[in-house]
C-alpha cells in the first residue's frame, strides 16, 4: 500500500471520473463553444480594435527590425541581433519572406489563432491534473480573459510563449517518457522566445525526479536540450563569446536590483536603452544611467547588479518582497498594469481590471487549491511550480506583470479548482443551515 505521505501522480478528482475524456461529448461541446467565442473575440480585437501593426514601437519594432536583418534586408547580424532570444524575430522573418509587404499583418491572425487554440489545450491539461469540472471552468475563463486577448494587440514574444507553455502542459504525462519528450521540445521552443522558461524546465524535471519518474525527467530534459543546445551554439557564434540563448539577462538583473530608472548601454556595436515599466511606476525619482559597457556584455551587468545587492544589505529583503508583489499588481492600493497596456488606449481599463482580478482573486484561489492538494504531483506540475517560476523570475530579475502574463493559464487552472472548492464549501454550509 502506498504511504499516506507519498506524492500522488493524479488528482483525486479524476480517479473515478466519468465519462472518459474520449467520450465526454458534452464537455467537448462546451469547450468547442468556448474556443469559438474566444476565437471571435481575439480576431475582432486584432483586426478591428487593436491591430499589432499600428503599435510598432519599443520591443515590437526591434522584433521586426531583427527579422529584416535575418533576411539581409538591413544592416545587422552582430551581437545586437542576439541581444534577446530570436524566436519571435525568426517567425517574423518567415512571414516577411512569405508576405513581403504585410509581414506583421500576416502574423496578427496567427497570434489570434494560437491564442484561442490554447483553450482546448488548457482543458486537456487541467482535466488531467485537476479534474473535469475545473477544466471546463478554466477553458471558459481563459477564452474570455482579457489579459491574453489584450496582449495579442502587440507583436510580442509573450503571445507565442503563452501558447507553447500551455502546449507543454497538455503534452506532459508524468508516467510516460514519450509525451514528456514532446513536452520538452515545446519548452525548448518556448526558450527561444523567453530564456527564463528554463526555470520551469528545471522545476518540472526536479519534481519528476522526486516522484521517481527518472525516465520522464530525462526525456523532458532531452527534449528541451534538443532545441536549446543548437540555438546556444548559434547565438554564441554570432555574439563572439559564450552565451546561452541571448546576450540579455545581466542588463535586466542590473535594472531590477540597482536604483536605475533607465539604462543606456554604449559600445562599439551600437547603443541600447533598457528599463522596467515597474520602475517607472514605483520609483519615478530614480536617475537615468549611461554606461560605456556594451549591452551584450551580460556578465559585466551581472557583476554590477550583485554589487548593488551587496550594498543594499538587509534592505534587500523588503526590496525582494516588493518585486514579488510587482510581478502581480503591486501592493494593494498601488497597482501596476501589465505592460504594454496603453494609457487611455483601447482596452486599458479592462486590462487594469483583469490584472487586479489575477492578483487578488485568481492567484489566491490557485494557492488555496494547491494547499488542499499539496501532496499531488499533478497540482504542483499544473500550478505550483509554474507559480514558483514566476516568483523566481521576480526575485532574480525583476517583478514585472509582463513576465507573469504568459504563465497566467497555469493560475487560471488552479483558480478554477480552488473556486469550485469554495463554492462547494459554501453550498455545504448553506445546506446545513450554518449561513442562515
Amino acid at each position: 500500500m502506498q504511504p499516506a505521505t507519498a506524492v500522488r501522480l493524479e488528482p483525486e478528482l479524476e480517479l473515478a471520473q466519468s465519462p472518459s475524456p474520449l467520450r465526454d461529448t458534452a464537455g467537448w461541446l462546451s469547450v468547442a463553444t468556448a474556443t469559438a467565442a474566444g476565437e471571435a473575440l481575439r480576431f475582432w480585437y486584432v483586426l478591428q480594435v487593436h491591430p499589432p501593426a499600428g503599435y510598432l514601437h519599443s520591443d515590437m519594432l526591434e522584433n521586426v527590425l531583427r527579422a529584416y536583418a535575418m533576411l539581409g534586408q538591413r544592416p545587422g547580424g552582430g551581437p545586437l541581433s542576439v541581444y534577446v532570444p530570436r524566436g519571435i524575430s525568426a517567425l517574423c522573418a518567415i512571414a516577411l519572406w512569405l508576405f513581403p509587404d504585410r509581414s506583421v499583418e500576416a502574423l496578427s491572425p496567427i497570434q489570434a489563432l494560437l491564442g484561442a487554440t490554447a483553450v482546448p489545450l488548457l482543458f486537456v491539461s487541467v482535466r488531467r491534473f485537476w479534474g473535469r469540472r475545473p477544466a471546463l471552468l478554466a477553458a471558459w475563463l481563459w477564452a474570455l480573459d482579457f489579459l491574453p486577448i489584450g496582449y495579442l494587440g502587440f507583436f510580442l514574444a509573450e503571445n507565442f510563449l503563452a501558447f507553447l507553455l500551455v502546449l507543454a502542459l497538455a503534452l506532459l504525462r508524468p508516467a510516460r517518457p514519450g509525451p514528456c519528450l514532446a513536452a520538452g521540445l515545446a519548452l525548448g521552443l518556448a526558450c527561444t522566445f523567453k530564456g527564463y522558461t528554463l526555470l520551469l524546465v528545471v522545476l518540472w524535471g526536479g519534481a519528476l525526479l522526486v516522484a521517481r519518474r527518472r525516465w520522464s525527467a530525462a526525456a523532458l530534459l532531452c527534449g528541451t536540450l534538443a532545441v536549446v543546445v543548437p540555438e546556444s551554439i548559434a547565438v554564441s557564434r554570432i555574439a563572439g563569446r559564450p552565451a546561452l540563448l541571448s546576450t540579455n539577462g545581466g542588463q535586466i538583473f542590473y535594472s531590477g536590483h540597482c536604483p536605475v530608472h533607465l539604462l543606456t548601454c554604449h559600445g562599439s556595436q551600437g547603443t541600447w536603452v533598457a528599463g522596467a515599466p515597474t520602475t517607472y511606476a514605483l520609483h519615478p525619482d530614480w536617475p537615468d544611467v549611461q554606461l560605456d559597457v556594451p549591452c551584450y556584455d551580460s556578465a559585466a551587468y551581472y557583476r554590477m547588479g550583485w554589487l548593488c545587492l551587496r550594498q543594499m544589505g538587509w534592505s534587500a529583503v523588503p526590496w525582494a518582497a516588493e518585486q514579488v508583489a510587482a510581478a502581480f499588481a503591486g501592493w494593494p492600493g498601488h497597482t501596476l498594469d501589465p505592460w504594454p497596456v496603453d494609457e487611455g488606449g483601447p482596452g486599458a481599463p479592462l486590462g487594469h481590471l483583469f490584472n487586479l482580478a489575477t492578483a487578488y482573486l485568481v492567484a489566491p484561489l490557485a494557492l488555496w487549491a494547491l494547499w488542499r492538494r499539496r501532496r499531488s504531483l499533478g497540482a504542483w506540475l499544473a500550478t505550483g511550480l509554474p507559480l514558483a517560476a514566476v516568483l523566481a523570475v521576480a526575485l532574480i530579475f525583476m517583478g514585472d506583470p509582463r513576465y507573469r502574463e504568459p504563465f497566467d493559464a497555469f493560475l487560471v487552472g488552479g483558480a478554477a479548482a480552488g473556486g469550485l472548492d469554495v463554492w462547494e464549501a459554501v453550498g455545504s454550509l448553506a445546506r446545513r443551515g450554518v449561513l442562515w
